[in-house]
């Protein structure tokens, strides 16, 4: 990111970095003020003073640290200029709301997709509408599953990391899982369009800004042009939903209790 900017400083102000962070693989998230403090310092130093940091995230909630307290660090580093706005990822509508009563949040990114759609039902799309803080939508194609780039796990690389950390990726619902990607497929296909596009203009359409993530340049170009679905398309969507239930947490194991649900 810093040697990006480096090259090209002209697109500094171009874009908005949110940055995550407070979080320590192994160990998981810190959110003491000291920590937090560590951390942006760390991002900052990264930059090297190329782009500033628009959004600080918090990658998760600690559950040793009350949010409130690390809300207050970082209202204090947004006072001190070091970061322009506070974002949180993975919260629930409570802990959004007591976030905000501290400070006003920039930005709330969650998991959101047709494989994901919980936050349409459990508070957090209607907090954060009320708050009018922006909703960053990660995983928007399901980790892959919306792309139809595999139909059964004998697809996937030997070194693909998703059987081994995704629940919905196991053996024994995969099938089922599939089912759903199937009947977006083709509703995509009566449409002359790629599963993708269908997917992230789905979780656009709930109010959310979609981020797929893509290592390809022409996937990542398809991904980037918006598409506007109609009512009918939202309803025949619905139905797939509802016939085909994804089956499986979203991680599972350790990384389940961190998502502050």
């Amino acid at each position: 990111m810093r040697y990006y900017f480096e090259k090209y400083p002209q697109d500094a102000e171009k874009v908005v970095i949110n940055i995550k962070g407070a979080f320590k693989h192994g160990t998981g998230p810190t959110g003491s003020p000291e920590a937090i403090r560590a951390s942006v310092e760390q991002a900052l130093e990264g930059l090297g003073g190329a782009k500033a940091i628009d959004i600080f995230e918090m990658a998760r909630v600690d559950p040793d640290t009350p949010v409130e307290t690390s809300i207050k660090a970082l209202a204090e580093l947004v006072k001190e200029g070091k970061i322009g706005g506070i974002g949180l990822s993975e919260v629930n509508a409570d802990t959004i709301r007591k976030a905000h009563a501290v400070h006003p949040i920039s930005a709330v990114e969650i998991e959101l997709s047709l494989f994901t759609p919980d936050p349409l039902h459990n508070g957090i799309m209607e907090a954060c509408s009320q708050l009018e803080i922006p909703v960053i939508a990660y995983s928007p194609v399901g980790r892959g599953w919306l792309t139809g780039s595999f139909k059964s796990l004998d697809d996937l690389s030997p070194n693909d990391f998703r059987p081994k950390m995704f629940d919905r990726f196991q053996p024994e619902v995969f099938d089922q899982n599939y089912k759903l990607a199937e009947a977006v497929e083709k509703i995509a296909q009566s449409k002359g369009l790629k599963p993708a596009q269908v997917a992230i203009a789905w979780v656009a359409r709930q109010g959310a800004i979609p981020i797929p993530g893509s290592t390809n340049i022409e996937r990542v170009t398809l991904n980037s042009k918006l598409l506007e679905l109609t009512d009918e398309d939202m309803e025949d969507l619905r139905k797939a939903q509802e016939t085909f239930p994804v089956a499986g947490k979203r991680y599972g194991g350790a990384h389940e209790k961190l998502l502050n649900g």
